[in-house]
């Protein structure tokens, strides 16, 4: 039985052993070197193949599962809950509530529940990525400059602008006592 997708979003657990990783690995190698094909084949017997747009996300699952990920599988145009928006963004439902009342992250009212369209969510996802690795880049350079060059923590949040204040505070929220804010 082929199950359905009931949802807007739909989760795809890793697989449970390291032999259903290996041998989703190996039909990854397989798919990408040339030595296998997918085929849709139909009950009358006829076959239709995936198009690259479909073998690039069939295989974008594939790897993932190969390195032991959980999967989520989401049509950009659907709206989401908060709730749903919170899972995919690895965030609390309360953070994804600042995240629109910032104007980070565009929602609309259905009724009196907030709803988001799932391609705004992970468009916010990627920022947040680019942002955390920049921030990454710019400790490993301060590190491997750190015999040259000392940073006055102190004096760098004092020099900040209230943006960058504010900008740094939302990427450690989670880090913070949440009754002093510090």
């Amino acid at each position: 039985m082929v199950p359905t997708l009931v949802d807007a979003v739909e989760e795809v657990p890793p697989p449970s052993t390291k032999r259903q990783r290996t041998a989703e690995q190996a039909v990854v190698d397989d798919l990408i070197d040339g030595s296998a094909v997918i085929v849709v084949k139909r009950q009358d017997g006829s076959e239709h193949p995936l198009d690259d747009d479909d073998l690039r996300g069939f295989l974008a699952v594939l790897i993932a599962r190969a390195r032991g990920h959980r999967v989520s599988i989401v049509a950009h145009e659907l709206l989401i809950s908060p709730q749903k928006a919170a899972r995919l963004l690895g965030v609390s439902r309360p953070m994804v509530y600042r995240y629109i009342e910032s104007g980070d992250l565009a929602a609309t009212r259905v009724g009196s529940h907030w709803r988001l369209r799932a391609g705004h969510v992970l468009a916010l996802a990627r920022r947040r990525s680019a942002q955390a690795a920049a921030i990454d880049e710019g400790f490993a350079t301060a590190l491997a400059e750190g015999s040259r060059r000392r940073v006055n923590a102190r004096r760098a949040w004092k020099e900040a602008s209230a943006g960058e204040r504010e900008f740094a505070r939302e990427l450690v929220a989670d880090l913070l006592d949440p009754e002093t804010g510090r």
